[in-house]
């Protein structure tokens, strides 16, 4: 939860739950070392599933005002950040999640089509919600 935005994990009913490690990237995980200000995601959880053989699930999650495409470009930068290839290396798949204000009714854009791609292509997706979203874990491939 931040700035009236909030992003709920639920787990459901399984038993044993699953493992989840939460990061927050911004002001956190990540350190701007030079004073610079580098975009980086809020926060993101990783999932590391009980009696699978599944590694990890990694959620990369943005809380934002109105500006969706700063946003994406905060996640897409998340991704490429030098100090995590190795770790998104161990997740079979990683999401994108957005929370913010309103979605605009068109975002055909470049940014977000790469945005897009390159989730689906790490065994996830990119999803943009409004204001509060909760989500199913069982379900996240589903939408």
């Amino acid at each position: 939860t931040e700035n009236g935005k909030c992003y709920t994990l639920d787990q459901g009913e399984e038993n044993p739950k699953h493992e989840i490690l939460k990061l927050h990237m911004d002001k956190g995980a990540i350190i701007d070392q030079d004073g610079n200000n580098t975009n980086k995601c809020d926060y993101v959880l990783w999932v590391k599933e009980k009696n699978t053989a599944k590694k990890k699930t990694a959620i990369l999650v943005e809380l934002k005002g109105v500006s969706v495409q700063h946003a994406i470009k905060q996640l897409m930068a998340t991704l490429r950040q030098t100090e995590f290839q190795e770790e998104w290396k161990t997740c079979d798949r990683i999401f994108g999640r957005v929370i913010c204000t309103s979605v605009p009714r068109s975002m055909t854009n470049d940014a977000r089509i790469e945005a897009k791609r390159e989730f689906l292509m790490r065994g996830g997706n990119l999803m943009i919600k409004e204001c509060s979203y909760t989500e199913k874990y069982n379900s996240m491939s589903d939408d």
